[in-house]
């Protein structure tokens, strides 16, 4: 019995002798199944297609697993389907049952060795394995359905699965069979969308990429639809774009669900979208109505009325041949056949800031439902339709919401005119407003700085007692924060934010009406937390750098995830690197300011503590936020330079992220160091710097000398923050303060890290480097032109450099850089920002 295999009896029995390590862990498992209706469907529908795919039977274990004390002789059957003997479940039960993925890790770490046989060959991996950490699970061979659980199941915040996912994960997978392999890669690459990681993603799919793949067409499909979880952002776009392009070569189709989740509003870009457009006509593939409807939502919203308009007529012929009675109303004017339907909702977005179109098109809507004929078929359709959303018969708020959102969009309407439109349609319509209506209204009075009405309307929406969704939660901070209470905003983030560990409400609770607090569940109401996003601490940091605070920008972007378990991305450095160039103007030409900075070399200065618990950190935001701090200086962070801390986050993400940046050196080498004024020796220095480039190469010597990268596998080598991707914005920012800082000097390096990351450049950003540049490079006229024509110049050096990476007719000429010279100058003013502080007061901009 001992050896044998697991019988379903048995596993009933075993269950209540099962050690949970602690309280919290028990608690988390209960937890956990109480949410699996929101929280896991990804994983079963993965699972599920896996299962019918692969026909592998561990894919039985997986739900069984999960719910291990629910569904005793359930699991018993998955156990004796895959051979699983007594020893190896009573083994690993008590890691199945960890709260997470790291106490999973803790318990394999206490177990006694007991290897497997090497299930697959390992010639396919060949990364370097750090053999000092020998206390690890890298000396443990662990079961499949093991490492398949953890992998589906555990991975509950964005550190566990950059870290400790990833490292299971790389040094489990040579002993996962080959059939299993690209399961294993595919859930992992789910588990990262989960949390927004795109680096890891690469790394993910680079592997993939390497294994043979037996069930291509389901792998592929499943891995483009991970992919498609990842917020929309180039990064990812180039992500799938890369899966489709290898799909393509292979001759793999893609499935019906794939273009419906790739064409979704959260993921799809323009360029993908006519990528995707192309692929369904090379393979025949035959549109439903929800992707025609993808087609119109994209092609509006881009401006593309050509197209949003031959989609639209593509939906009535659509609907038309499947006789239902529910026809969109056509885009021409002159039909007026028709009744309001979900693609007129979609489509009314091609208005962008044309406010009397759209509201002119939601009154021919109106007036279409009016003279609409009754039908008696209207409750039958000769094609039934299964899993859809009912058809849409009248004029909803979600129209009402697109047409003020194109109003929103009007700068040219003043926001007591906005505010009228609103409060007179909620006078004259049967139907409340939902947060999505509220959060285009407080987005348009943010956009107008009526900063004060938007703080009062989100007072408003709170009364209402709505349920808040994240994007909701995002305008009200920001409004907060602009009316000059950003205390308050730190409060709503707290009231209403997930906290690390705890179970967030599904974000369906506000997709459908506005479910009033009172019609709703006790489990539905906003003591249910929402989860955060990276958008919503983005325009809390994006405020309080308007207000000021670039001292609370920093704390926001080192603690984000400690607090609300969201991850930066490229808009948070971007917003960290103006932050501190704003702290260093603010300080500048200040007493408290120099004193400060001479305090920095005092040996005996006792440095701060810096919080080390999420209420330590909460409390020391209040504090700062509150003014007792607002004396302090702005321009030291941490106890050093602010410049000094972003460059160095900036220089450890490129690196962590992309190890073999280390190896790149800059395509040009300053001759002078920054700062340094001409003397009655310049023209010998520079004959002599004409020479030799000493100089420069002690500069790159001494800025670029880092540690060795560790062990790509590690767990120390894993990128602190791998859902970074740094853009051509986020370039542009960290040139901007670098040369604003007197670190022209690194310009060139900067400008090579974005080739070999492949960002396009924009013209400003180039113009940018080519000022900062010519700083440090350019000497006298004479000594320039010699230079020049003796291939000696590092300025001609770099601009060559810059035509082979982006081509001739990109680089900037001398116009074009002269005429951002005065956008330069003011960035390097030192002299206190023009823009006076943010309080609240009256709005009088519409007076």
């Amino acid at each position: 019995m001992n050896g044998g295999v697991v019988e379903a009896a048995t596993v009933a029995l075993l269950l209540p002798r099962v050690a949970v390590a602690d309280e919290n862990a028990r608690e988390a498992l209960h937890a956990g199944t109480r949410t699996t209706g929101r929280r896991m469907r990804a994983e079963r529908i993965f699972t599920n297609d896996l299962a019918k795919g692969t026909k592998d039977p561990v894919w039985m274990l997986m739900e069984p697993l999960r719910k291990l004390k629910y569904e005793p002789k359930v699991l018993g059957h998955a156990l004796q389907k895959n051979g699983v003997t007594l020893r190896d479940f009573q083994m690993y039960s008590e890691v199945i049952q960890a709260r997470d993925i790291d106490h999973a890790i803790a318990v394999i770490r206490e177990m006694a060795p007991y290897p497997l046989s090497v299930e697959g060959p390992a010639e396919y991996f060949t990364h370097e394995v750090d053999t000092q950490d020998i206390d690890t699970i890298r000396n443990r061979r662990l079961p499949t359905w093991v490492v398949l659980f953890l992998v589906s199941h555990k991975a509950r915040t964005p550190a566990q699965a950059e870290r400790s996912l990833l490292d299971l994960v790389f040094n489990q997978i040579p002993y996962v069979s080959p059939k299993t392999q690209p399961s294993l890669l595919v859930l992992t690459a789910l588990a990262l969308a989960k949390y927004s990681l795109v680096t890891p993603m690469q790394r993910v799919l680079d592997v993939f990429l390497t294994i043979p793949i037996e069930h291509s067409r389901l792998h592929f499909n499943l891995l483009l639809q991970a992919i498609a979880r990842l917020p929309k952002s180039p990064e990812a776009a180039k992500l799938a774009v890369k899966v489709l392009e290898i799909m393509t070569s292979r001759a793999i189709m893609l499935a019906p669900r794939t273009y419906h989740i790739l064409l979704a509003d959260r993921f799809v870009t323009l360029e993908l979208t006519k990528i995707l457009r192309t692929k369904m006509l090379e393979q025949g593939f035959l549109s439903s109505a929800a992707h025609l409807e993808s087609y119109v939502r994209v092609f509006s919203k881009s401006g593309d009325i050509h197209d949003a308009n031959k989609y639209m007529e593509a939906i009535r012929a659509h609907e038309a041949r499947r006789g239902s009675p529910h026809i969109p109303i056509s885009p021409n004017p002159n039909d007026t056949d028709g009744s309001p339907h979900r693609a007129n909702t979609k489509y009314m977005r091609v208005f962008g800031e044309d406010r009397s179109s759209a509201f002119n098109y939601l009154a021919r809507l109106l007036g279409q439902q009016a003279v609409r004929p009754p039908q008696a078929n209207e409750t039958k359709t000769l094609i039934p339709q299964r899993n859809h959303l009912p058809a849409k018969k009248t004029v909803d708020v979600f129209d009402w919401t697109t047409a003020l959102s194109a109003a929103a969009r009007d700068l040219s309407l003043p926001s007591k005119r906005l505010l009228d439109i609103f409060n007179r349609t909620l006078d004259s319509t049967t139907f409340p407003p939902t947060v999505a209506t509220y959060t285009v209204l407080l987005r348009g009075l943010i956009r107008r700085k009526s900063y004060t009405s938007a703080a009062l309307i989100w007072d408003r929406l709170i009364k209402d007692r709505l349920v808040l969704d994240r994007k909701t939660i995002g305008a009200g901070v920001k409004a907060l924060t602009l009316a000059g209470d950003p205390t308050g905003a730190l409060r709503v983030l707290e009231a209403f934010g997930a906290k690390p560990g705890a179970v967030a409400a599904s974000p369906a609770l506000v997709r459908r009406g506005p479910r009033l607090w009172k019609r709703m569940n006790a489990e539905m109401r906003p003591e249910v937390p929402v989860q955060l996003d990276t958008m919503t601490m983005n325009d809390f940091m994006v405020a309080l750098l308007r207000i000021e605070r670039p001292d609370v920008v920093v704390m926001i972007w080192d603690h984000m995830e400690k607090l609300y378990n969201v991850k930066p991305d490229s808009h948070s450095l971007d917003t960290l690197c103006r932050a501190a160039r704003l702290a260093v103007k603010l300080d500048s030409g200040t007493f408290k300011g120099n004193i400060a900075m001479l305090g920095l070399s005092n040996p005996f200065r006792r440095p701060k503590v810096a919080p080390s618990t999420r209420d330590e950190v909460v409390q020391a935001i209040q504090a700062t936020l509150a003014g007792r701090d607002r004396g302090n200086v702005r321009s030291i962070w941490k106890g050093k330079p602010a410049v000094d801390i972003v460059r160095a986050a900036f220089r450890g993400l490129i690196v962590s992220n992309w190890p073999y940046m280390r190896y790149l050196r800059a395509p040009a080498h300053a001759v002078r160091r920054p700062g340094e004024e001409d003397g009655p020796f310049a023209p010998l220095r520079e004959v002599a710097q004409s020479i030799s480039q000493s100089i420069s190469n002690e500069i790159r010597e001494e800025t670029w000398a880092a540690p060795p990268t560790p062990p790509l596998l590690s767990i120390s080598s894993l990128p602190p923050h791998a859902s970074v991707v740094p853009s051509d914005a986020t370039f542009q920012a960290y040139i901007l303060l670098l040369g604003t800082s007197s670190y022209q000097h690194e310009v060139p390096l900067t400008l090579a890290w974005m080739r070999a990351l492949q960002v396009k450049p924009s013209h400003r950003t180039l113009c940018f480097a080519l000022i900062f540049w010519a700083e440090v490079s350019l000497r006298g006229p004479l000594f320039e032109d010699w230079a020049d024509r003796n291939d000696r110049s590092e300025y001609g050096r770099l601009v060559k450099w810059m035509k082979e990476w982006v081509g001739e007719k990109r680089v900037p000429t001398d116009d074009m850089v002269a005429a951002y010279l005065k956008e330069v100058d003011d960035a390097k003013d030192t002299r206190r920002p023009r823009r006076k502080p943010l309080t609240i007061r009256p709005d009088n901009d519409d007076s």
